[in-house]
């Protein structure tokens, strides 16, 4: 490829004597082309797109060449015949080629054929699939994403948001914090991740969560306006728990109050006070049903984070 782009080098500069306009296109064709070489590397080592203003010089040199032939007079037919037959291959080609284009999810589906080990292509799949409601396919696209590229921090944001949406707040969450791990001023990880505890009712990470993504990017009005609304949800928490503190210590040994108040906490995030609650509703009444239940789950979410995590055990 070195020698070519020499030997064409050397045709330019030849046909600045006398064939300027041909001199010309050459140059467009490689200037219009350097700023997408890679030499500042970008996000994309080829794409179709980059040869759309190149080839105006390409096309302005087979204008000109074809006018010289036909201008002398010889083998016209055979150029007339080859002109004739680039056209009709190329109108096939668009054809088919416009099928791959009729959508996004086809467009990126034959990307993926085309460029298996294209991390980017893999997400722009499941971008598509999941708009689409294909969540399982989508969940497929993401991982290969990021099988590919593991650093891929869009994919596996999006993973998170398709894990949210199919109900799984928990692997969203993890996935969020893996997410920053990787890019502390990732301000949409911030914003969904802070979406998820508010769906989990964990009001104190949601605001820690929405002032973080708030600080990376000031003009965010989504996390703004869900901010105000968690911090009002957090005062009118912190009033019931008050109340039933209040409640709870002129009625001790009444386990409903307990378990009330281990909800309360449990959507606040103090786990442990959660817990400590339900135990003693169970212990003020054995036979109170809600507490147990409660508290199973909470075991359960936590041997879950810590399975997500990569624990082993409770």
């Amino acid at each position: 490829s070195f020698v070519v782009l020499l030997l064409l080098g050397y045709l330019a500069l030849k046909l600045l004597v006398n064939h300027k306009m041909a001199a010309f296109g050459i140059a467009w064709f490689f200037i219009t082309l350097l700023p997408v070489c890679h030499i500042i590397p970008h996000h994309e080592l080829m794409a179709e797109h980059y040869l759309y203003l190149p080839s105006v010089g390409f096309c302005l040199v087979a204008a000109l060449a074809g006018n010289q032939a036909l201008t002398r007079g010889r083998h016209n037919l055979l150029f007339i015949g080859c002109f004739l037959a680039i056209i009709a291959f190329f109108s096939v080609r668009i054809w088919d080629r416009n099928r791959d284009w009729r959508d996004s999810l086809t467009l990126f589906e034959k990307t993926v054929k085309t460029a298996p080990q294209c991390a980017r292509a893999h997400e722009n799949l499941g971008n598509a699939l999941a708009r689409t409601g294909r969540t399982e396919d989508a969940i497929s696209a993401y991982e290969q994403a990021l099988a590919i590229k593991p650093t891929f921090t869009d994919a596996r944001n999006n993973l998170g948001i398709v894990y949210a949406r199919s109900g799984d707040v928990d692997g969203a969450i993890t996935e969020y914090k893996r997410v920053l791990a990787l890019a502390p001023n990732h301000s949409r990880a911030h914003y969904n991740l802070a979406n998820a505890y508010r769906e989990k009712g964990l009001l104190d990470q949601a605001v820690a969560a929405y002032e973080k993504a708030l600080e990376i990017k000031p003009n965010h009005p989504w996390a703004s306006r869900n901010l105000t609304e968690v911090r009002a949800r957090k005062e009118a928490e912190a009033q019931k728990i008050n109340t039933y503190e209040q409640a709870r210590a002129a009625n001790p040994a009444d386990a409903a109050l307990h378990n009330n108040l281990g909800e309360l906490y449990g959507r606040r995030g103090m786990v442990e006070k959660s817990v400590y609650h339900y135990r003693q509703g169970i212990d003020t009444n054995p036979g109170y049903a809600p507490a147990y239940n409660n508290l199973a789950w909470v075991y359960a979410a936590s041997i879950h984070e810590a399975h997500r995590n990569g624990g082993g055990g409770v």
